[in-house]
């Protein structure tokens, strides 16, 4: 019984662990930045929501996401995304786990932008590092990092 179980849940939806809602809890600026201290700030609480038929970010739906985790070497991927030491945001494993989020940008036509580009997140998160049960992701010279609230 414990094995048919287990291979239950193994064949299951492997994008189930990040469905639900997610909130900024922290940040870590990078020492070039184009948000200031007070930008960043305010991105805290700011809520994601991932399901299998759409994500919310910045108060934006999209319906029919696709997701694609894949795993890359930290070193490597953090030298040629950000130009820095994987230690930077503490991440001790040699190996991290991508995701990708694959959104059709086009159901964004009757989308009005905001001002800034902190209200259009939506536009700018094509991928986030899961590590240690948290969403990592790099905008504007901040990493912010969220946490599953539901």
């Amino acid at each position: 019984m414990l094995v048919i179980t287990f291979i239950l849940i193994s064949c299951g939806d492997p994008y189930k662990v990040i469905y639900g809602r997610w909130q900024i809890y922290k940040y870590e600026s990078a020492p070039i930045s184009a948000l200031t201290d007070e930008e960043a700030t305010g991105l805290l609480g700011e809520e994601f929501t991932f399901s299998k038929d759409y994500i919310i970010i910045g108060g934006i739906k999209i319906e029919h996401p696709s997701y694609k985790f894949r795993e890359e070497k930290a070193n490597d991927y953090f030298y040629i995304n950000y130009r820095m030491p994987k230690e930077f945001i503490c991440i001790e494993q040699e190996i991290i786990k991508i995701l990708e989020l694959g959104i059709d940008k086009s159901k964004l036509i009757d989308y009005k932008r905001g001002k800034h580009r902190k209200d259009n997140l939506i536009l700018y998160i094509p991928r986030l590092i899961f590590y240690e049960n948290e969403l990592i992701f790099y905008f504007d010279g901040v990493f912010f990092y969220l946490k599953k609230i539901k």
